[in-house]
């Protein structure tokens, strides 16, 4: 895999401390990059989303979807913990 399938990427993020970040898009996806290629996908959200950032302490992800949707996400697993 070698970047987003579908769509654009509209949102990305560094870690608050490792040299990791994080890309969201229009295939309803985010992925882990580190440096030099994606380590993780996730699976597809129900929407596009739109905006992405990670907690202070790098543990959890905060995911804006098209519709107005915030999802708290696991950052390590992608799972999805609340949705608002």
């Amino acid at each position: 895999m070698h970047g987003h399938f579908n769509g654009e990427v509209w949102g990305a993020a560094v870690h608050p401390r490792e040299p990791v970040f994080v890309s969201c898009g229009g295939d309803k996806t985010l992925w882990k990059w580190n440096l030099t290629k994606m380590v993780k996908a996730s699976e597809p959200f129900e929407c596009d989303i739109k905006a992405i950032d990670w907690s202070p302490d790098g543990n959890f992800l905060v995911v804006g979807g098209e519709a107005g949707n915030l999802f708290s996400v696991n950052a390590e697993s992608f799972d999805i913990i609340s949705k608002v």
